[in-house]
């Protein structure tokens, strides 16, 4: 007999938003991209949902929800970082700057807003 996890809100919100959020990139991929092939060369990637969790329990610490105090709390936290599931090397200052700029940019501030409390997990 399988077993089904049990109904979660808190991660059925988040992989919702994962999805709402993937599709967002990927249309702006898209319209970016025509004839583009990324080369195997380079840094890899910080995961999306670190840099997410970071901003979101910033709030919820009463943390000043900016660039430089999120940053400030992941490297001076070693438990704010592995709360926010960072994995080896702690991105740099920048990295939290272009997460923030991404998700202005495209509104999606807004978007996890809405969708937080659609989830009710506010």
């Amino acid at each position: 007999m399988i077993r089904l996890p049990p109904h979660n809100p808190e991660q059925e919100y988040y992989h919702f938003l994962y999805l709402h959020l993937k599709g967002a990139q990927d249309n702006a991929n898209e319209a970016q991209s025509v004839g583009f092939h990324p080369s195997a060369t380079g840094r890899k990637p910080h995961p999306f949902m670190p840099f997410f969790r970071a901003f979101e329990l910033a709030s919820l610490q009463y943390i000043e929800v900016m660039v430089e105090s999120v940053y400030l709390q992941v490297i001076s936290n070693p438990l704010f970082a592995k709360m926010c599931r960072f994995e080896e090397k702690l991105p740099s200052y920048r990295s939290f700057a272009r997460f923030d700029q991404i998700m202005t940019k495209y509104a999606l501030w807004e978007k996890a807003r809405q969708l937080m409390v659609e989830y009710n997990i506010i």
